[in-house]
């Protein structure tokens, strides 16, 4: 977590002593920024589980993939959500996302090419993918959050963290009974 809060400390203090770049976004706020490092990160981290599994047991990355691709809908979903909040146009997120994807890629990669080595940078590489996320949502979405306190808004929000609640806890039944 201190890691991203140095991260966004950059940012913030980068985009307020910039050079005028004629095509540059100005209107993007670090959250998007930082998410885009966070999920860049978290989905390298998947390329390594990936690959990882496949080197043990090809029935495990196979189910290994699956798992991932499960928790990759709900929260690329809020990448989404979080990228046009911090003002990416719908375009622009997508393509950037796509591209934060390719890093699952380069994780799989890294994975096959040096397993020895790959295995043991889990150990430091998970705990940067988590902060980065408990990060971006400690400081930047669960106060935007607060911003709209209607009850329409209450109840949607409470709602939809309950069911992300839920759909985690499913994949996590569902990895479990796949690879029992």
């Amino acid at each position: 977590m201190f890691l991203f809060f140095v991260l966004e400390k950059l940012v913030r203090w980068r985009h307020d002593h910039h050079i005028d770049v004629p095509g540059q976004d100005e209107d993007i706020r670090p959250i998007a920024k930082m998410n885009l490092m966070g999920d860049a990160v978290h989905n390298f981290v998947d390329g390594i589980l990936i690959g990882g599994s496949f080197i043990e047991d090809p029935v495990l990355g196979f189910t290994t993939t699956l798992a991932i691709i499960a928790h990759e809908i709900p929260q690329e979903i809020g990448d989404v959500s979080a990228l046009v909040y911090g003002g990416y146009s719908p375009a622009k997120e997508v393509l950037y996302n796509f591209y934060c994807s390719l890093s699952a890629v380069a994780g799989a990669v890294f994975t096959l090419l040096s397993s020895q080595l790959a295995e043991s940078s889990l150990v430091f590489l998970l705990p940067i993918a988590a902060g980065g996320f408990i990060y971006i949502a400690a400081t930047d979405m669960i106060p935007a959050l607060h911003e709209h306190s209607s009850i329409t808004h209450l109840v949607g929000q409470t709602l939809i963290f309950a069911l992300s609640i839920g759909f985690m806890q499913s994949i996590i039944i569902l990895e479990q009974s796949l690879l029992n």
